[in-house]
C-alpha cells in the first residue's frame, strides 16, 4: 500500500486539532459569569475528557509508529479507532452550544430563581442549568446519557472520569425572545415535570397497565389490508403481511405513540401540582394560540387533552372553593372573575369542534384516556409533598395583588416576610388577566404599543418581586442560623 501511515498521521492530527480548539474554547467560556455552579463544573468535565482524548490519541500514534500496515482491513481498524474520536469531537462540540448561551447576560435573576426554585421543591441536590434556545419552545435534556455513550466507545476508565459527577445533568431550555416573561415561563415546570418522570419512572408504570381497544385495532387492520392498488388490481398488504403480523405493527405503532403521550400528560399534571393555576392559564395561553385544539402529534396530545386535564386537576384539588371563601381582600370581585375566567377555558374546550379523529388518533386516544386516573394517582403520590396548595394560592395571591396596584414589586406578604416564589408567579398571571387595565391607567398607556410595554414592566416586576423574595428568603436563613 501506499504510504497509508502517512494517511493515518495526517487523520490523527486534524482530530487533535478539533480537541485542541474545542478546549481553547472551553477556556474562553469559563472566564464568563454562570447563574448556576453547575455549568463551571461541567465545563472542566469537558476539559478533561479532551485531555482524555488527546492522550488516547497519543498512544494511537505510538501504536501507528511501531506497526505495519500490510493490507486494507488494518488500515479500516485505524480509520474505525479514529472516526470514534471524530465523533466525540462532534458530540462535545454539541454540548458546549448550552453553555454559549447560558450565561448570566441571557438570564435575568429572576428567571435563575424560578427554575432554581421549581427543581428543588422536588430534589434539594439536582444538578441542571437554564439556557435560552432560538426555537419558540420549552425544553428538557439529560446531558449525562449521550455522553456516557459516546464515551464508552473512546474513553477507557469513564467511571474514574464522572465519579464526581451527578447521575444526570439537566438542561432546561425557555425561548430566548421570552426571557423576560417571567409569567409564561411558568411553563418550564412541565419541563421539569419531564425530569421528575425520568427520576420516577411514572410514565413507564403506566404503560404496564395500558390496554388498546382490540376492536378498533381490527377496524385499522381491516382498512390497511386493501389500501395498495396496483395498475390491474388491488393489492392487499396481506399478500406481503400476515394479518396477525399487521396487528402486531398497529400495536406497536400505538404503544409508541401512546408512551409520548403519557410523557406530556404526566409533565402537565406535575406541573400544575408544583406551581399550581398559573401553569392552567400560561400553557392555554401557548397551545390555543398556536396550534388546532384538536391538533395531535406523535408526540404530543392535542392541546383539548392537555388542558382538560389541568382543568380537572384544579377542580379536584379544591381550587374554586378555596377561591370562592377569599374574604376580607380590597377589590371583592377578583375571585369571582377568576372563576368566571377558568369557566370561560372550560367553556372552549367543551364547546368548540372536536371533530372524528382517525381510527388510529382514536385508539390511542381511547387507551391513554382510559389511564388518565392512574397516571393522576401517581402524579400525586410523587409529588403531593412539595405541591402548591389552594390554601396557600388564597392567603397570600390576593393580598399581593394590591402590591402590584401601586406598581411595587410583590415580594412581601407582610413586611419582613417575603411571599412565595409560587405564590409571586400566580399574582403575576392573575394580575396579567384581570387587573391589567389598572396598570394602563397608571402608566397612561392609551395605545397598543404603550399597553405592550406596560404588560412588560409588569413582567419586570414580577422577575423583581422572585429575586428580592429568594433574597430575603436566604437572608432570613442566615441569620435564623447565627441566633
Amino acid at each position: 500500500m501506499a504510504q497509508p501511515s502517512l494517511l493515518i498521521q495526517s487523520l490523527i492530527n486534524a482530530t487533535r486539532e478539533e480537541f485542541f480548539y474545542h478546549n481553547m474554547r472551553i477556556f474562553q467560556l469559563r472566564q464568563k459569569e454562570y447563574p448556576f455552579p453547575a455549568c463551571k463544573d461541567m465545563l472542566q468535565l469537558l476539559s478533561k475528557i479532551d485531555d482524555a482524548s488527546l492522550n488516547e490519541l497519543d498512544k494511537l500514534e505510538k501504536e501507528l509508529s511501531a506497526a505495519e500496515i500490510k493490507n486494507k482491513e488494518y488500515l479500516k481498524q485505524y480509520l474505525d479507532k479514529i472516526k470514534r474520536y471524530g465523533q466525540l469531537v462532534g458530540i462535545l462540540h454539541y454540548l458546549l452550544t448550552f453553555f454559549e448561551m447560558g450565561s448570566r447576560e441571557y438570564i435575568p435573576e429572576g428567571t435563575r430563581v424560578l427554575i432554581d426554585t421549581i427543581v428543588r421543591k422536588f430534589d434539594p441536590n439536582a444538578t441542571f442549568i437554564l439556557v435560552p434556545i432560538n426555537e419558540h419552545n420549552y425544553t428538557y435534556l439529560d446531558l449525562m446519557k449521550p455522553l456516557k455513550k459516546a464515551l464508552s466507545y473512546t474513553v477507557p476508565n469513564i467511571d474514574e472520569l464522572l465519579k464526581q459527577c451527578s447521575e444526570r445533568f439537566s438542561v432546561f431550555g425557555f425561548p430566548l425572545i421570552q426571557k423576560e416573561n417571567s409569567i409564561l415561563n411558568s411553563i418550564l415546570a412541565h419541563e421539569v415535570g419531564h425530569f421528575i418522570d425520568d427520576v420516577k419512572e411514572i410514565s413507564d408504570k403506566l404503560m404496564n397497565n395500558v390496554t388498546l381497544d382490540s376492536k378498533i385495532v381490527d377496524r385499522i387492520a381491516k382498512k390497511a389490508e386493501s389500501t395498495l392498488i396496483g395498475e390491474k388490481k388491488e393489492i392487499k398488504l396481506t399478500y406481503f403481511i400476515s394479518p396477525e403480523e399487521l396487528r402486531a405493527t398497529i400495536t406497536k405503532l400505538a404503544a409508541s405513540q401512546i408512551s409520548e403521550w403519557l410523557k406530556e400528560l404526566v409533565s402537565d399534571a406535575i406541573a400544575f401540582h408544583l406551581v399550581g393555576p398559573v401553569y392552567l392559564f400560561s400553557l392555554t395561553n401557548f397551545l390555543v394560540t398556536v396550534i388546532d385544539l384538536n391538533e395531535a402529534a406523535s408526540d404530543h396530545p392535542p392541546p383539548r387533552m392537555r388542558i382538560r386535564l389541568l382543568l380537572d386537576i384544579f377542580r379536584d384539588m379544591g381550587y374554586p372553593s378555596c377561591i370562592e371563601e377569599t374574604k376580607g381582600i380590597k377589590n371583592q370581585e377578583l375571585p369571582s372573575k377568576l372563576l368566571a375566567f377558568v369557566q370561560s377555558i372550560e367553556e372552549l374546550i367543551e364547546s368548540a369542534d372536536q371533530g372524528e379523529a382517525e381510527d388510529f388518533t382514536e385508539l390511542v386516544m381511547s387507551a391513554v384516556r382510559k389511564t388518565i386516573p392512574a397516571l393522576r394517582q401517581e402524579v400525586h403520590k410523587a409529588v403531593s409533598d412539595n405541591q402548591y396548595n389552594p390554601e396557600e394560592f388564597r392567603k397570600e395571591v390576593f393580598k399581593l395583588v394590591q402590591l402590584l396596584d401601586l406598581v411595587i414589586p410583590p415580594a412581601e406578604i407582610d413586611t419582613g416576610k417575603p411571599a412565595s416564589i409560587i405564590s409571586v408567579l400566580n399574582v403575576g398571571s392573575l394580575y396579567e388577566l384581570m387587573q391589567i387595565e389598572k396598570l394602563y391607567e397608571i402608566l397612561e398607556a392609551t395605545d397598543s404599543k404603550k399597553q405592550i410595554e406596560a404588560r412588560h414592566l409588569l413582567h419586570k416586576l414580577i422577575l423583581k418581586a422572585l429575586e428580592l423574595s429568594s433574597a430575603q428568603t436566604r437572608m432570613g436563613k442566615l441569620l435564623k442560623s447565627r441566633d
